[in-house]
């Protein structure tokens, strides 16, 4: 099988295919829970990192999307 999934993902993206608010993600990176890196004045995030750092805190019980 190909993997065609594409390593990095603006913001926007990962906030919606994930189902969190855009504002959410933000602060997480910022914070540095996040993996992201700056291209420019976009902020990527690391697809597969940032999932298995969600998936982490999710198994820990720490909250994913915050107030909406």
């Amino acid at each position: 099988m190909k993997h065609t999934e594409k390593p990095f993902v603006g913001i926007e993206h990962f906030a919606r295919a994930h189902g969190l608010p855009e504002a959410w993600v933000r602060r997480e990176i910022a914070a540095g829970r996040i993996p992201a890196v700056r291209a420019g004045r976009r902020w990527l995030v690391h697809l597969e990192r940032a999932r298995e750092s969600l998936a982490e805190r999710a198994a820990r019980g720490e909250a994913e999307g915050g107030a909406r």
